[in-house]
């Protein structure tokens, strides 16, 4: 019975994304407008309304329309790692597309959004780099502060990431941007901590083979020195002389 519920929770999952496609597909037509009323997004496609949108904290509720004509009614929640990510580029898009001045703000802060997780990718595509280092000086159970040695385009940089509940701060280079890690950008900071700690642990096994390795290299080494004084002893005898 627990899995046929797990199974029918990931369908409508599949589901909810696939209806989020939808709408963003209507939204990337040259020809879609979008106006607010009620609190409420009306999607246009070449004068036809095609799409009303409720956005809450925890929920969207999306109608489609067919020939201006009500149709599907689909309560979409705020649930699993596809959905957010298809209803964070749905904010983008509904941005993009609304006329009016009182959503400028709305536009400024999904401008915002998409600039804290450039600075997201730009740390995990330098984890990424085998030349990377990753150190973690610093943590208790609330906070953790990690630097990140990294290197593009022969330039050397030097970067710190803290964690502090759900605020993140980031230092390079003299300046410092502090982040608000909730919602989407709580998954994708997540991602960051995760690959810094992942980096800190292919580090350490690495350490232990080249300290594996040395010591076999001198154990090796010591073996030739031994069978060398052996010989000697056989060919010279001990006193090392005819």
């Amino acid at each position: 019975m627990f899995r046929k519920n797990v199974f029918i929770d990931k369908q409508e999952r599949r589901e909810n994304v696939a209806v989020l496609q939808d709408v963003l597909n209507t939204l990337n037509n040259v020809d879609t407008v979008v106006k607010v009323l009620d609190d409420k997004y009306i999607v246009f496609h070449k004068d036809d309304k095609k799409y009303e949108i409720r956005m809450t904290k925890f929920d969207t509720i999306i109608r489609a329309f067919d020939d201006d004509m009500p149709g599907a009614l689909r309560v979409i929640v705020h649930e699993g790692v596809n959905v957010r990510a298809k209803l964070f580029l749905l904010k983008i898009a509904l941005a993009d597309a609304t006329e009016g001045l009182p959503f400028e703000r709305f536009a400024d802060t999904v401008k915002k959004v998409k600039g804290d997780i450039d600075v997201t990718n730009k740390i995990l595509t330098a984890l990424d780099d085998t030349a990377t280092n990753v150190r973690l000086v610093h943590e208790t159970t609330v906070y953790a502060r990690y630097i990140m040695d990294w290197h593009q385009d022969a330039h050397g940089y030097r970067t710190i990431i803290e964690f502090n509940g759900s605020v993140v701060k980031v230092s390079e280079n003299g300046f410092a941007y502090t982040f608000d890690a909730t919602g989407y950008m709580k998954w994708k900071f997540g991602l960051v901590r995760r690959g810094l700690d992942k980096k800190i642990k292919s580090q350490e096994k690495t350490l232990a083979r080249s300290a594996k390795k040395q010591e076999a290299s001198q154990n090796s080494a010591d073996r030739r020195k031994k069978m060398r004084a052996v010989f000697a002893d056989l060919v010279f005898g001990r006193d090392r002389t005819l």
